[in-house]
């Protein structure tokens, strides 16, 4: 029977001490050896246990026991194929035994080594009692010394501040460290009294890397390990950003807004950061919402969720539009809402990067809702049959043809609908529609209602006296209020005839201040009665007698004439004066009132064109330039 060299309690013989090696063998199936060691606290060791050259041990299988002998403290069984190996930090010195035995796959017998490693001096406890720290925006570089170790570094945080945090593998000349990096970092965040907060393994590749906004100020602390299993050793990079600056936060106090219609632009700072956005919505109507990467520095893959007014998710999209995220919600109940934007949890990118938010106008039986502001808008009517509602203030609505390419209609209830080849619109609450050639003045008949058919048409008359040209309707509608508001028609003709006789207009209108009382009678002669000659003889010389003696001014000569002209009405010579004047103030009327126009360009010319195009026995060539077929608004 074979001699057991070593027995396997504390009166063994065998010893082993650190830095050093022994070789023997099992001699028997179940024999074990122990060999006592000293260690020190405060550092730490490895440990081998390996076949022998030769009648190796099979499959070696390793234990460390404490001092009395019966406390295991750690053991390995097959840590490298069958053979074993332990990695201990020791926290009190004294004499520990390591025992060396056959595992399970083993025949139980052969010749062993077993290895005791220099003590390892770890750089940072793994506790709140360590000595490392780190600052935001900054970083320290470790090592995890042998299996199981785990640094931890304290920095102080700021409560309500976003901070991310990396570890990486240990760089050499500026690459990783293939060789002596930390294969797969793994990061975790502790609270003050060590508690874990979160943690987290590859999300970068094999390195590791989260955002955290402190809850509290104060000490936290970062712990460095190995992931995963804790099996890795090696060097390591440990980072903390700066505070940054969230644009928006992720709660319902967020500072972020983007209404119905509109969008906005944001950036993800961070691995993990959200960003909410306000939006009103109405109950029963439609809305699509979209997330689109940013122009630069974009975000890869983003997130879109949905959260009603206490911040409960409704709903959420990935990837609906490309990489880029969109869907379509009917929103139950009217209030605010929220909008979320993130990175796609499935993001293979950095997970950071610019965005676009965006909300379409709202719909509802088929038709899309665009909505005014309180202040005076202009809304841009798009494709597709829209209800748009200016709200208050002074709010116009754009078209992108002419007036000629649609068909406005006046609703018996105040509303507007205006149909083209994209759809129909229903328009409430809005005061001008404009095109590329004309705008409409959807307020000019009622404030024409407002004032006697009489002073309507004395106001039509001073454009076509002084200008002769039909009246526009915004310019008309201001002096329709300038009436109203307690200036006389006299009044009124003076302020034309100033206009009119101005530098600005005299080569147009023919009026000067400087030509004589003859000449004034002469061009007033042609734009009101039609005369190409002018004032016959008599009526000259009683005109210019009225101006000579002061009795008549020119403006209010020019109503002297009006109304002159008038009382031709009928009359076998001189009705045709009459009938010209009439006819002038209908086609005024139909395009300044009735299809309530103003030209954006060259208005003036225009507007004589039309009048030019009138005579005194009718009215469709001018009624043709105006070119509204149309029923009156």
């Amino acid at each position: 029977m074979a001699t057991d060299v070593y027995t396997a309690t504390t009166s063994t013989t065998g010893r082993v001490t650190s830095g050093g090696a022994v070789t023997s063998t099992l001699d028997t199936v179940g024999d074990l050896d122990w060999f006592a060691i000293s260690l020190l606290a405060g550092k730490s060791y490895t440990f081998t246990l390996e076949p022998g050259l030769t009648g190796g041990l099979d499959d070696p299988y390793l234990k460390l026991y404490s001092s009395d002998g019966q406390t295991l403290v750690a053991e390995s069984d097959d840590f490298d194929g069958l053979n074993s190996q332990i990695d201990v930090g020791i926290t009190a010195s004294g004499t520990y035994y390591l025992e060396a035995g056959s595992g399970t796959n083993g025949a139980g017998t052969g010749a062993y080594v077993l290895s005791a490693s220099t003590p390892i001096t770890d750089d940072y406890a793994d506790s709140s009692a360590t000595t490392g720290t780190v600052t935001p925006g900054g970083s320290k570089t470790g090592e995890i010394e042998i299996v199981g170790d785990g640094d931890w570094f304290a920095i102080n945080l700021v409560a309500g501040k976003r901070y991310t945090f990396s570890l990486d593998t240990g760089t050499l000349n500026g690459l990783p460290d293939t060789t002596n990096g930390l294969p797969d970092p793994l990061l975790s965040l502790y609270n003050s009294s060590g508690a874990l907060i979160t943690s987290n393994d590859d999300a970068n590749e094999l390195n590791s890397e989260l955002t955290y906004t402190a809850t509290l100020t104060g000490t936290y602390y970062l712990a460095a390990s190995s992931g995963p299993n804790d099996s890795g050793t090696g060097t390591y990079v440990i980072s903390s950003s700066a505070a940054i600056a969230d644009d928006y936060p992720a709660t319902v106090d967020t500072n972020g807004q983007v209404s119905a219609g509109g969008s906005a632009t944001g950036q993800i700072e961070a691995v993990g950061d959200n960003d909410w956005y306000a939006i009103s919505l109405v109950a029963g109507q439609q809305y699509t919402f979209s997330l689109d990467s940013g122009t630069t520095n974009a975000l890869e893959d983003p997130f879109l969720s949905l959260y009603n007014s206490t911040g409960t998710l409704v709903t959420s999209n990935d990837d609906n539009n490309g990489t880029n995220s969109e869907f379509v919600y009917t929103a139950t109940a009217t209030g605010t809402y929220y909008l979320g934007a993130s990175a796609s949890p499935n993001a293979a990118g950095t997970g950071k990067g610019s965005y676009t938010i965006a909300a379409s106008n709202p719909s509802a039986n088929g038709s899309t809702i665009v909505t005014g502001t309180t202040s005076n808008d202009t809304l841009t009517a798009g494709s597709g049959n829209e209800l748009i509602d200016g709200g208050s203030g002074t709010d116009a609505v754009s078209y992108t043809g002419n007036r000629s390419s649609v068909s406005i209609r006046h609703n018996s209830d105040g509303t507007y609908t205006v149909t083209d080849s994209a759809g129909t619109d229903t328009l409430t609450n809005i005061e001008q529609i404009k095109f590329s050639d004309v705008t409409v003045n959807l307020t000019v008949q009622a404030n024409a209602a407002s004032i006697a058919s009489a002073n309507l048409n004395s106001l039509t008359e001073l454009y076509i006296a002084f200008f002769n040209r039909v009246p526009d309707a915004d310019g008309l509608s201001y002096w329709i209020d300038q009436f109203k508001g307690g200036q006389t028609i006299n009044q009124i003709s003076e302020s034309f005839y100033n206009v009119g006789a101005s530098s600005d207009f005299s080569s147009k209108t023919g009026f000067s201040s400087t030509m004589t009382d003859a000449d004034f009678i002469h061009v007033f002669y042609k734009n009101v009665l039609g005369r190409a000659d002018g004032a016959d003889a008599g009526g000259l010389a009683y005109w210019n007698g009225k101006l000579a003696d002061g009795s008549s001014t020119r403006w209010s000569l020019a109503q002297d004439i009006l109304n002159s002209a008038h009382t031709f009405k009928g009359d076998a010579t001189w009705g045709h004066v009459a009938d010209l004047l009439d006819n002038k103030v209908t086609v005024g009327k139909t395009f300044a009132v009735d299809d309530g126009l103003t030209y954006i360009n060259d208005t003036y010319t225009l507007c004589q064109n039309i009048a030019t195009a009138v005579t005194s026995t009718g009215t469709t060539d001018a009624i043709n330039l105006i070119g509204v077929t149309d029923v009156p608004l």
